[in-house]
């Protein structure tokens, strides 16, 4: 801003514009030496102002630079009634019921380390409403479904004031690299969910809680009449997964705009 007011005053003889070079303004030679010239106070304020500023700005560039270089993947969850994905262009649909529609995108400095934390924030947030609470889709007690939205556009960039640029993303490798952690991640945390829940309903029908069919006097020892026919469920959690890369067509359901953003 100093250096931007000083360039629009009254021309000084032998003052030439100052460079910029990202964040770090420098002075040509011409513009120095009629500085030692001028003995006004008000142009060596002006002097002052400006390479205090230069200074400022030097010392903030890495820390911005490092900012930036931080930003490593984005994640959209949007809590649905239902939802349906077009995964192959053409007629093919995939659907849930209630649960989460996740909205994913992959940046540069994504890593491992990334996807696990990105699959620890999904199921342990507390964004899960479930009988007039709120609490995290690894601990509520009903079925639940995740459907997964490869978006790249999260990673868009307004350039000027219509120009959108994408040069954050992962490369194509890398990113469905990613993207395939991802899914198979959730799909491993949501069977240890399912066969601990299992496993919980089957010691509660252990206790007396199950009845079962006494086998009929004709029925083999191995039919299917000898076991239990109203053996206690555990949770279903479902994953399904778009393709990455695809454009693909997207309808959902949802009881009210439940939506929330996460940047890692």
């Amino acid at each position: 801003t100093c250096m931007l007011q000083l360039a629009h005053r009254p021309r000084l003889p032998g003052v030439r514009v100052v460079h910029r070079f990202f964040s770090t303004y420098t002075l040509t030679s011409p513009f120095r030496s009629t500085l030692r010239s001028q003995s006004s106070p008000v142009l060596q304020s002006h002097c002052a102002s400006l390479l205090s500023f230069s200074r400022m700005s030097t010392a903030a560039a890495p820390q911005d630079a490092s900012a930036k270089q931080g930003e490593s993947s984005k994640m959209i969850v949007q809590r649905v009634d239902e939802a349906s994905l077009l995964v192959d262009n053409k007629d093919q649909w995939i659907h849930i019921s209630t649960g989460y529609v996740v909205y994913v995108c992959f940046m540069k400095p994504a890593k491992d380390e990334t996807v696990d934390r990105m699959v620890d924030v999904l199921f342990n947030m507390n964004g899960w409403d479930e009988d007039g609470l709120t609490t995290s889709l690894a601990e509520a007690k009903g079925d639940a479904c995740i459907l997964v939205v490869p978006q790249a556009s999260l990673a868009g960039k307004l350039k000027g004031k219509k120009t959108m640029q994408y040069h954050a993303l992962a490369a194509k490798d890398e990113g469905l690299r990613l993207y395939t952690s991802f899914v198979d991640k959730l799909k491993a945390q949501t069977e240890a969910i399912e066969k601990a829940s299992q496993a919980a309903a089957d010691k509660a029908g252990a206790n007396g809680n199950s009845r079962s069919v006494p086998p009929q006097p004709d029925a083999p020892s191995n039919s299917s009449a000898a076991e239990p026919t109203d053996r206690p469920k555990g949770r279903c959690v479902r994953v399904m997964a778009g393709v990455y890369g695809n454009r693909q067509g997207l309808k959902l359901v949802s009881s009210g705009p439940n939506s929330k953003s996460f940047d890692f």
